[in-house]
């Protein structure tokens, strides 16, 4: 079933939306939960949220992509997850990758829609300008927040490689913002 048809299912608020959002989806919403959060009791949870949170979400919404609609709550949820879950200690991947970011980007407590969107569009177009390589492991880490083990492995490199890759591809979004007017 294609991802249309899947929407309008959603507006039909149709049981079998979820189902089949679950049968297309489900592994991918899984990933990323499993890689935010490293505990597949918690992945799971997420998963369950990301239905419910589509459902209520659809309608008034009509996402043209459904596998990035999915993801993106997916993702939203998981994080907040994470941030309660270890609130007070730091752990591994996900603190690393946003540290990672910090220098990159505003420090978030702009509270404006309108900057918010400029800077998300400046994201997007920053991304799109990368190399395939570079992009795909850049969306490794900072999306899916794979480790740079396994973003070495599956694009059999070197670690220090991937390393290197992302510390220049952060300068370059720095520079990049910066250019755009952001303030960093």
């Amino acid at each position: 079933m294609d991802d249309k048809q899947i929407v309008e299912l959603f507006w039909e608020r149709s049981e079998d939306a979820i189902a089949e959002t679950d049968k297309k989806y489900g592994r991918y919403i899984l990933f990323i939960a499993k890689n935010v959060l490293s505990d597949d009791e918690d992945a799971r949870e997420v998963q369950n949220d990301t239905y419910l949170q589509t459902w209520n979400s659809i309608p008034p919404e009509r996402p043209t992509a459904l596998r990035a609609y999915v993801g993106a709550i997916c993702r939203n949820l998981a994080l907040s997850r994470y941030r309660r879950k270890y609130a007070e200690k730091r752990q591994g991947c996900v603190d690393t990758a946003i540290e990672e970011l910090a220098d990159c980007l505003p420090d978030g407590n702009d509270s404006d829609r309108v900057a918010s969107e400029r800077i998300g569009d400046a994201l997007n177009r920053f991304v799109a300008e990368l190399s395939e390589r570079d992009r795909k492991i850049f969306v490794q880490r900072y999306w899916y927040m794979c480790s740079t083990d396994e973003i070495a492995r599956e694009n059999s490199m070197n670690q220090n490689t991937v390393f290197t890759i992302l510390y220049r591809t952060r300068n370059e979004l720095k520079a990049f913002l910066e250019k755009e007017g952001v303030n960093v």
